[in-house]
Order: C-alpha cells, then sequence, then structure tokens
C-alpha cells in the first residue's frame, strides 16, 4: 500500500484529479509521453473521508515510478491517494485507515504501508507522513 497525495487542495475530488491527469496538461508526468489513462490511482479519498475506489484491485494503476528490489511498485503496491498537499484532514486519516482496511480484508491479508516518498524521490505525501501512516494502520483497526 503506497499513500499518495495531490499536492493540490483538499477540496479536490478524484473526479477533479481524473480529469487534470486525463488531460494534455499531463502528459509530461506519465513518463511515456501520453496522459493517464484513468485515475492513477486504485482509491482516492477526498477531503470529507469519502473513498472514492477508481480501479479494481486486479488493475494495474500508474501510481508510482518507483523499483525496489528490481520489483515496480505499480505491480506490487495498491495507490491511495488523498487530496491534499500535507498531512491529511481528520476524516482524510479515517478515510485512509477504511480503505486500507477494505485492501486487506479483500486480499485476506495484511498489507506494508508506506509513504510513496519513503522509497522514491518525491516530497510526496509530504514530510509528516513518517508520523500519520502509523496512525492511519493503527486506525484500520490493526
Amino acid at each position: 500500500m503506497t499513500f499518495h497525495y495531490t499536492a493540490g487542495p483538499s477540496s479536490q475530488t478524484a473526479e477533479q484529479v481524473a480529469a487534470y491527469q486525463t488531460s494534455e496538461a499531463a502528459r509530461a508526468q506519465t513518463g511515456n509521453g501520453t496522459p493517464f489513462p484513468g485515475l492513477a490511482y486504485t482509491l482516492f479519498v477526498e477531503d470529507d473521508g469519502r473513498v472514492v475506489l477508481a480501479w479494481p484491485l486486479t488493475t494495474r494503476v500508474w501510481h508510482s515510478a518507483a523499483v525496489v528490489a528490481g520489483k515496480a511498485r505499480n505491480a506490487t503496491h495498491i495507490g491511495i491517494c488523498y487530496a491534499g498537499n500535507v498531512a491529511p484532514l481528520p476524516a482524510q486519516m479515517t478515510g485512509l485507515a477504511n480503505a486500507l482496511a477494505w485492501c486487506e480484508r479483500q486480499l485476506g491479508r495484511h498489507l506494508i504501508a508506506e509513504g510513496h516518498g519513503w522509497v522514491y524521490s518525491t516530497a510526496c505525501p509530504g514530510s509528516t507522513s513518517h508520523g500519520w501512516v502509523p496512525l492511519v494502520v493503527s486506525l484500520s483497526g490493526r
């Protein structure tokens, strides 16, 4: 499980982020010269904590260019993004925990949770993520 943020306002919706990511403006961010085919995350948490399932867990989505120990994070991790440019809002913390718990129930196992920038050179999901990611795991019921 890799957590991401939008690096934008917490008021952004999953629809708005998907509209941007599928636009020509996002072409340079994909690394292959095309816009994203859809939202780049499996799940998205809006400012009120609402969790949006954008793709089935069986669909590989582009959420990270990180490759660790020869394995691409896109192939081994589920990408969950929340709207914002700082630590998640309280409602988003609950939404992230619910999303993590749902994924674990679907897969029948616990998942390792990390911030995107923990394994890849990026500020995402913020400098405070080492503090709040363990809290999300705790809130998920583990």
